[in-house]
């Protein structure tokens, strides 16, 4: 009857173990959601200014574009204006029958 009894007490300290167990893993997750609800103003104003900082990245991104593009284009303009420069000076030394290199130089 003793070993009975003794088994009994067993079992029911197993079985209190297990809820003290339960217990404390249940008081670790109401902690824990208790501390992120706590940080729930941090976490908004953290996400908000990740948010501002990626709007920022893409406006100087989308402005170095713009910027590439403009010097781009300019450069090809002023490289159009230089060729057409260049093939009017070109004709015009044709029709004069001269081309530059060639004048003649006076002797003295």
């Amino acid at each position: 009857m003793e070993v009975l009894t003794e088994r009994e007490i067993a079992n029911q300290q197993v079985a209190t173990y297990k809820m003290q167990r339960s217990a404390q893993d249940q008081r670790t997750e109401t902690e824990k959601a208790k501390g992120t609800a706590d940080m729930q103003a941090d976490l908004a104003k953290s996400q908000v200014g990740v948010d501002i900082q990626n709007n920022r990245t893409a406006a100087r991104k989308m402005e170095a574009q713009g910027e590439a593009a403009f010097i781009e284009q300019t450069g090809a303009a002023q490289g159009a204006q230089v060729r057409s420069v260049g093939l009017a000076r070109a004709e015009g030394y044709a029709e004069a029958g001269r081309s530059p290199g060639t004048e003649r130089r006076r002797r003295w």
